[in-house]
């Protein structure tokens, strides 16, 4: 599939140029690319535009120059959409493409120049201390890491043309703006930072943009003419353990075969020894039949790890999907913690969402494996019930993600959390949370008149007790446009998490959405984008554009690089040692005491891993068996393999506020001085 501008014969048509606008800040941004065209073909050439969306970008204009012929665009509501596309015979509906934002030009004349804009609105995650910002231009299509924050999705062209960009981002704390693909010049301020590049250049090269910030956990608050952008980073005391319930449902239909089953096999086996005395678990899979380890959750220890081994030992994908069966049968225990790993996209994913919902008090965090990274079903079935969902990316080690995450899910939460503010506002969203999980960033937005609220008070309970968090917002950064579309999404987002798949009961939800949609000019699945020609009365519609998300297309372009990745790495043999640690946190080694075992283990893994903090909480249960193991011992001697893994264990996780660094602090003070 070609992109672009496109001829009726499938070609594309010449491109001169692309100028790129853009405003960001470290979560969102508004971005316009405007592309400058001219038709060599030789004759009149009739085409149309392409252009491929990602889940995260929002259009919110599009025009068309050409020659003395202008064309529009405004959001309107998919009602009276339908009514074009009915009065046109369907004209308007024929050759669209899941994922793709198309639309009809028209006829080009021989030589004629055809400039388009789009603008659309993109969110997006800081990640180890910075922001990614590509902006594709000639690469084919493809789906782009989710640590890579797409800002502007690709153009394929196979001809050199000009780039010009002008970048303003808002923040503080820039340390570098630097580019693997282009010189720049940036100028840093005391407010963020203006970004071009340094002169027109050819190349058939992404614009990528590293933005480096210092690592300060400190309330940021971006606030334009009556919106208002607040976020933080809430201090929990993730040493608490609070027992619980786990299900780990896992999809073993065909597409899971291979690579993907070892890395989730992998992640399972890391994660099961994350798991505490007190805890209970139980595993399913799920294809054509539903096959379980246990008839109900029973307690995390030396057995029951074991049978999880040979259990996930003999795993395999076998034939057939469908995944409503096992999420009913894991919701059959009380307030339950379910674990839901799948590559399949979800069939009639409405219906089975609303059954989940009606039968259970389950709390689900999803993860959606390269076809199902995405997944509205995967991200609506965790949100709605207080959990977090995420997507797997092609270019992703499975195991790894898994890992990381499940670090957030089996340390407490605040539940039920309200927010409120120093004075009064409007539109707050969102105004309350379900869970606020450890490390979570949170981000709110709210309307107000007059000067924007500096404080917020977040109250909720904690490991069963109520808990207080009052936030102050000391510096003030301005924002444009980018922020009141900000806004407007997440309220929209918000309210999208509250359909059920009911239609009588979703009318009203759908309504203001597109309500907000069409206010905002945000294209949403309650609107659609009407073009026309013209002005005045002598409007001429040319196309009406519905939205969709990301097709297979593109996932498929690269889901068959996950396959010739077999190569074992140092995290493959990183998990092969966490799969003999024993359920009390030792590990076992033949010829070797369990205390010199575990010792080597726990000093081996602290130095040696690039992500140590992949395995924190097996780490920690190995240091916690050694301190024991101390107590228990009548020798004076401590031995230096184990001295050292505490040294190891301290440079890498020290802190204050945890006993078990506390006591390893101590002993290493105490005897590590007289070696």
């Amino acid at each position: 599939m070609r992109c672009g501008l496109v001829l009726a014969d499938g070609s594309s048509m010449l491109l001169e140029n692309i100028d790129c606008t853009a405003s960001v800040t470290s979560t969102f941004g508004i971005f316009t690319l405007s592309q400058r065209y001219r038709n060599t073909s030789g004759s009149p050439a009739d085409a149309r535009f392409v252009f491929p969306l990602l889940p995260d970008a929002v259009v919110t204009g599009f025009s068309v120059q050409v020659g003395g012929r202008s064309i529009a665009s405004e959001v309107i509501d998919k009602s009276t959409a339908a009514l074009f596309s009915h009065s046109q015979k369907g004209r308007f509906a024929q050759g669209r493409q899941s994922g793709v934002f198309e639309t009809h030009i028209g006829v080009i004349p021989l030589n004629a120049e055809a400039v388009i804009s789009v603008t659309y609105f993109c969110s997006f995650q800081s990640v180890g201390g910075g922001v990614r910002l590509v902006i594709p231009t000639v690469i084919p299509l493809r789906y782009v890491s989710c640590s890579e924050q797409l800002a502007i999705a690709n153009i394929l062209d196979e001809v050199r043309y000009g780039i010009k960009l002008a970048l303003i981002y808002r923040g503080l704390d820039v340390v570098d703006i630097t580019s693997p693909s282009h010189n720049l010049n940036v100028e840093v301020d005391a407010y963020g930072a203006d970004v071009s590049i340094d002169e027109e250049t050819v190349q058939e090269r992404d614009i990528v943009i590293d933005i480096t910030h210092r690592q300060v956990n400190r309330p940021v608050m971006f606030c334009n003419t009556g919106s208002a952008y607040y976020a933080f980073t809430p201090k929990l005391d993730i040493f608490r353990h609070i027992p619980r319930d786990y299900v780990f449902v896992v999809d073993a239909s065909p597409i899971m075969t291979g690579e993907r089953m070892r890395q989730v096999k992998n992640a399972l086996t890391v994660c099961l020894r994350a798991l505490k005395a007190g805890d209970r678990f139980n595993l399913m899979a799920y294809s054509s039949a539903v096959h379980t380890l246990f008839d109900a959750p029973e307690p995390f220890g030396g057995e029951t790890l074991t049978g999880a081994k040979k259990w996930l030992d003999g795993l395999s994908a076998q034939s057939g999907s469908c995944v409503l069966r096992p999420l009913m049968l894991a919701c059959e225990n009380k307030n339950p913690t379910v674990v839901l790993i799948t590559g399949s996209d979800t069939e009639n994913w409405e219906d089975t969402l609303t059954q989940v919902r009606s039968a259970t008090d389950a709390v689900f965090y999803t993860f959606g494996i390269d076809d199902a990274c995405g997944s509205e079903f995967l991200t609506r079935l965790a949100a709605g019930s207080g959990g977090f969902a995420t997507a797997v990316m092609p270019d992703e080690r499975i195991d790894e993600t898994i890992i990381g995450a499940f670090n957030r899910i089996v340390v407490p939460v605040v539940k039920n959390a309200a927010v409120t503010f120093d004075r009064k506002v409007a539109d707050v969203s969102p105004n309350a949370f379900k869970r606020i999980h450890a490390w979570q960033g949170i981000e709110i937005t709210a309307s107000f008149d007059g000067a924007p609220p500096k404080a917020l008070t977040v109250s909720g309970e904690f490991t069963g007790l109520s808990c207080v968090m009052d936030v102050s917002f000391d510096t003030r950064h301005e924002a444009g446009e980018e922020l009141t579309l900000y806004h407007a999404k997440r309220r929209m987002d918000e309210l999208v998490l509250r359909l059920t798949g009911d239609d009588l009961r979703d009318t009203l939800t759908k309504k203001r959405i597109g309500e907000l949609s069409v206010a905002y000019g945000l294209l949403s699945n309650e609107t659609a984008l009407l073009l026309s020609c013209g002005d005045g009365g002598k409007k001429t519609v040319t196309d009406v554009v519905m939205p969709s998300n990301v097709p297979a297309l593109f996932r498929h372009k690269v889901l068959a690089g996950r396959e010739k990745s077999k190569k074992k790495t140092r995290t493959d043999e990183y998990i092969r040692l966490l799969g003999a640690q024993l359920a009390h946190g030792a590990f076992a080694k033949r010829g070797k005491t369990t205390q010199i075992a575990t010792a080597e283990a726990l000093l081996y893994l602290c130095a040696e891993a690039k992500t140590p903090e992949l395995y924190i909480w097996q780490l920690r249960k190995a240091a916690e068996y050694l301190l024991g193991s101390l107590q228990r011992s009548n020798s004076a001697v401590i031995p230096e393999v184990v001295l050292d893994a505490f040294e190891a264990w301290n440079r890498k996780f020290y802190t204050k506020h945890d006993e078990i660094s506390q006591k390893v602090a101590a002993l290493t003070f105490m005897y590590g001085n007289n070696r």
